[in-house]
């Protein structure tokens, strides 16, 4: 359950620890906030703060993504707040030790890039590694996008970017044009 949150302003009206990354308003239209301290909800108002106390997995390290699912569950991480409480996810074996990225694609399948080379789905309440594409795992998955097509594109540390139609892999690197092959991060624009 989830304990008694460390609800209080902090200096200057910013949340605890050193800011990693900020989140865009969920649907409730908060702002979220992972710092290496925990995680911090502003709903215009006050801050909110919640920490390893409040149910969050340290993981490997301070988590790197936020996200909100078609649910309106926040994942930081390998947490996923409901709203009330936080549940940590496992990994078939062991404890999820990092999240490099998630995203849910329109089929509503939370998909995350774990260190360790993995790239996961958020099945029966845990995360399954994908081993749909030959080789993936030791291409190091990081960023994940899912283009208007339905495609999904993965970005990887040394093999650049790998497009999945569901069926078929494509893989793009500086050969194709791109500008390296490490790919950090991925955006469609309008």
């Amino acid at each position: 359950l989830l304990g008694k949150p460390d609800r209080h302003l902090h200096k200057q009206g910013r949340p605890a620890g050193r800011r990693r990354f900020l989140h865009p308003r969920g649907h409730r239209g908060h702002l979220w906030f992972g710092s290496a301290r925990g995680l911090t909800r502003y709903d215009g108002e006050e801050f909110l703060s919640f920490t390893l106390g409040d149910g969050l997995e340290p993981g490997h390290g301070p988590q790197r993504r936020l996200a909100e699912d078609a649910e309106g569950g926040i994942w930081y991480g390998a947490s996923r707040f409901d709203g009330r409480r936080f549940t940590t996810v496992t990994q078939a074996d062991e404890l999820v030790r990092g999240v490099e990225h998630l995203m849910q694609d329109r089929t509503g399948t939370i998909w995350a890039s774990l260190w360790g080379f993995t790239l996961a789905r958020y099945q029966d309440g845990r995360f399954v590694e994908f081993t749909g594409i030959d080789g993936l795992r030791q291409k190091w998955v990081r960023p994940l996008l899912e283009d208007r097509q339905g495609n999904l594109w993965f970005g990887t540390w040394n093999a650049g970017a790998i497009r999945w139609d569901g069926q078929r892999a494509t893989t793009f690197g500086q050969a194709d044009g791109l500008g390296d092959d490490s790919v950090f991060c991925l955006f469609e624009d309008r």
